[in-house]
């Protein structure tokens, strides 16, 4: 099987091509932005494992990408998603939404079968408690309406068609190479700077966080099995608090640092407390193993 993993070069995106290359028989096809594709941060396993072809892409110029450019490829799974951290940006809905759909639809009128994205538990807004795949998402920001839009379009369009729809909904995730503006990756920071105090929120959030490289695999499984569709929660469905989790993150890391708890206040587009169900993902993973 050839598979598209657009976004290749992302914290995500990465990943899952490391996992499917070192694990898996397949053919995959990494995109990159401009006609120089040695940029491209996975030619460690260019280099490595003949598995790995690449294809230009760039949703500002959807002209130019089409199936046979991309590889005609067996499956999409689509992890490109520009400017994320900037969530109130109408970018999100005018560039990444509006040009995924269109892209996407381009891909399947020229035979693209297999659809799998990568989504948000954003898309649920500020609903509490724990998350299930049927839930009636309320987005509240331009990035949590542009991914839901983007969903509600393609499940319309894959509607009664040959085609499967799979969209994973990624929870809280860090690891290597995470974004230093994110909670851990500004905790490697101030470890990395011998700070003896970390100034964060008053941490009694609950929050589920899975590792990367647990993810990466989670994601690779759920894609390719073909039996469960549309819509699966990827996520650990276990809640911790924010304060715990970065003790234990010190703790495994023999750091001793004061938290200055409370010194930001908490984030209003974000619920206090949200987790994943797994009910769907396990019924997943076991039948990959019928």
């Amino acid at each position: 099987m050839k598979i598209l993993v657009t976004g290749s070069n992302g914290f995500i995106g990465k990943n899952i091509v490391n996992y499917l290359v070192e694990n898996t028989e397949h053919i995959i096809i990494c995109t990159y932005h401009n006609n120089n594709n040695n940029n491209n941060n996975n030619n460690k396993n260019k280099n490595k494992n003949k598995k790995i072809k690449y294809a230009y892409f760039d949703l500002n110029n959807i002209p130019s990408i089409n199936f046979k450019s991309c590889g005609y490829p067996d499956m999409l799974i689509h992890c490109a998603w520009e400017g994320y951290r900037d969530i109130y940006s109408l970018n999100h809905i005018t560039v990444n939404c509006f040009n995924s759909y269109l892209w996407i639809e381009k891909l399947i009128s020229e035979g693209l079968k297999n659809v799998v994205c990568i989504g948000s538990a954003f898309e649920c807004g500020l609903i509490n408690g724990e998350l299930n795949e049927n839930i009636n998402t309320k987005p509240n920001t331009s990035y949590s309406v542009a991914k839901d839009s983007l969903r509600k379009s393609l499940e319309l369009l894959t509607k009664d068609s040959n085609v499967t729809f799979k969209w994973l909904r990624v929870f809280n995730v860090f690891g290597k190479d995470q974004h230093p503006k994110t909670l851990f990756g500004l905790l490697d920071t101030a470890i990395l700077e011998k700070k003896t105090t970390f100034k964060m929120s008053g941490g009694e959030q609950l929050r589920d966080y899975i590792d990367i490289e647990d993810l990466a695999i989670m994601i690779t499984r759920v894609s390719l099995q073909n039996k469960i569709n549309g819509v699966i929660n990827c996520c650990s469905g276990t809640p911790v608090s924010i304060r715990k989790l970065v003790e234990q993150y010190l703790v495994q890391r023999n750091v001793e640092m004061e938290l200055d708890l409370g010194f930001y206040p908490y984030p209003e587009y974000e619920p206090m407390a949200y987790w994943g169900s797994v009910e769907k993902l396990n019924t997943v993973i076991t039948s990959v193993y019928d």
